[in-house]
């Protein structure tokens, strides 16, 4: 005889564990959900955000007409959204972060919907989830002002849709979506080239030759109809030539290959992510090496996930650059089998089935800490001289530092000074070619911007840059002048404009000086080129420095440079 159980009884034991493993799972998932824009407003910016967040100011120059880009620049166009909403420096990266946070979490709702598809249970769904926000790269990486961050959005979404069908519907609408993944970034050839093989793979004794050849044929042709599309974008008579600089422009990079530069870095990085992040990756690996192991035996749609994360992880762990935020492009699909790990081993210990999921979502939680002392890389001290230099330029007027850390104005020449490139311009200006430095200022950048790249140049630049800047903010060199008594000076000045004496408190004096020999009154115009100036009436130091001119700190500066990319990656 079966005995109803009594209204309002408890439930069994294993159920109110199971809840409680629930209502863990979701907290871990509602905190980090918090978590992340915090940290996206107030992590380290690195080098490359400002670069690639500045790329949209030469969107009216034309890409691929004048403008020719390394890289493919469809991200370009995503975080122009920024550009749109404000044309303050500081606020525009941080409203790109924001669309880099908004672009992970369509990642993550991808990755629940790619479990759901996989026949997993909500529980296991959200699971998958809330392994992808435990990996500390994703958590920290994730929301970057970067194309990969672009690019994760669009290769999730094809694998979402792969998944969702065998017919060639779905394949063509996958090839759209990854094709473009791979024009935010040609880096996202990786998840491309798995999820064509995936199809292939997937289709081996499931499907005919005849359906299978078509789902192939579409994946194809979803990613051909992506090229051109992007062809036709920038040049719609000759769409052929820019999807060839697409493809060549790779190119520029072969000489990377090898450099000492780089030399360690696959190893550092690896071992980072594998040290920082045991629990997700060893759930990650069971689940999916479980489905390997019975490949043959898994449904078609297992299978194609199954052999597009191990493609992807396996490509992106051998990449040669793996930087902190390259993993991103692989956790998502690894993290879809994490659920996978959880079955086994509650079939391993049946009897303790909800404890294993208790334990499991209690794991995740163990590396928060390390998510809240990441929040101690903050972002202050970039964002004082990025809002300090814009508050020096005008709307027209162009500046240089090697990166482009200024994304609402011009560099003077758009080059960055990347490893190889500040390598080569090192090797010239040892042999007395300062060719490359006299066309940056040519171009004539009123300030210049101390980080890293310019002080590694510094044993060449003072002859230069000394008698056109002063310095001051401890990281901005800016056009004028110092005049340490009524002495003549010479100025050669790299910026026309007006210009006025300041005392070293940073205040206007008012008082006239003499530019050439003729006298100008409290301010006057001074023209590019060399000048010879006198500050007529100065019974102590004065500065010429353009009018308007607004001071960090008393002058002369002499506090030590800030380093502002230090432990970006750590």
């Amino acid at each position: 005889m079966t005995i109803a159980p009594t209204p309002g009884a408890a439930p069994p034991r294993a159920e109110r564990i199971q809840r409680l493993a629930f209502v863990v799972l979701i907290a871990v998932l509602a905190l980090r959900a918090l978590l992340l824009p915090v940290l996206a407003w107030n992590s380290r910016y690195v080098m490359d955000e400002y670069t690639q967040a500045a790329f949209p100011l030469y969107i009216p120059m034309g890409f691929y007409d004048g403008l020719d880009p390394i890289k493919t620049v469809l991200y370009v166009y995503v975080f122009e959204a920024a550009h749109c909403l404000t044309r303050h420096a500081v606020d525009l990266l941080h409203l790109a972060r924001m669309e880099g946070t908004l672009l992970a979490f369509l990642a993550a709702g991808a990755t629940f919907g790619i479990a759901r598809r996989l026949g997993r249970s909500r529980f296991e769904a959200w699971f998958a989830v809330a392994v992808l926000f435990s990996f500390t790269n994703f958590m920290e990486r994730s929301f970057r002002i970067r194309s990969d961050t672009v690019a994760v959005s669009f290769a999730t979404a094809a694998v979402f849709v792969a998944v969702g069908g065998e017919g060639p519907g779905h394949a063509f609408l996958a090839g759209l979506l990854a094709g473009g993944a791979f024009l935010s970034t040609q880096k996202a050839v990786y998840p491309l080239a798995a999820l064509g093989l995936a199809f292939a793979v997937s289709g081996i004794g499931c499907l005919t030759v005849r359906r299978q050849i078509a789902r192939l044929g579409a994946y194809a042709g979803g990613i051909t109809g992506a090229l051109l599309a992007y062809g036709m974008w920038f040049d719609l008579r000759n769409p052929f030539r820019v999807l060839s600089m697409v493809f060549l422009s790779p190119l520029h990079f072969a000489p990377l290959h090898g450099n000492p530069f780089y030399a360690g870095i696959r190893a550092l990085y690896v071992a980072q992510t594998l040290r920082r992040n045991p629990v997700p990756y060893a759930l990650a690996a069971i689940g999916l090496a479980l489905v390997m192991a019975r490949l043959r035996s898994a449904p078609p749609r297992i299978r194609l996930a199954a052999v597009m994360a191990s493609i992807v992880a396996l490509l992106v762990f051998l990449h040669e650059q793996p930087w902190p935020y390259v993993f991103v492009m692989a956790l998502p699909f690894l993290s879809v089998f994490a659920p996978g790990a959880l079955s086994w081993l509650e079939t391993r210990a049946p009897d303790r089935g909800p404890w294993v999921r208790f334990a499991a979502c209690a794991l995740l939680i163990w590396q928060l800490p390390r998510n809240f002392a990441y929040l101690a890389h903050d972002n202050g001290v970039q964002n004082e001289v990025v809002e300090y230099a814009e508050r020096l330029l005008g709307p027209d007027d162009r500046y240089f530092d090697g990166i482009g850390m200024v994304p609402t104005r011009y560099l003077a020449q758009p080059v960055s000074w990347e490893a190889l490139v500040l390598e080569g311009v090192r090797v010239e200006l040892a042999r007395g070619d300062d060719r490359s430095i006299r066309h940056i200022l040519d171009s004539r950048p009123k300030l210049w911007i101390l980080n890293y790249r310019v002080r590694e140049l510094w044993e060449y630049l003072p002859r230069l840059l000394d008698p056109s800047y002063v310095r001051v903010h401890p990281d901005v060199l800016l056009t004028g002048a110092f005049c340490r008594d009524a002495r003549p000076v010479t100025f050669v000045n790299r910026w026309p404009g007006r210009y006025e004496l300041f005392r070293p408190d940073g205040s206007p004096s008012g008082e006239p000086w003499r530019l050439d020999g003729r006298e100008t009154g409290a301010d006057g115009f001074v023209p590019a080129g060399p000048h010879e100036v006198v500050a007529l009436l100065a019974d102590g130091p004065s500065y010429l420095l353009p009018v308007g001119t607004t001071f960090f700190m008393p002058l002369p500066v002499t506090s030590p440079l800030d380093d502002l990319f230090q432990g970006v990656y750590d």
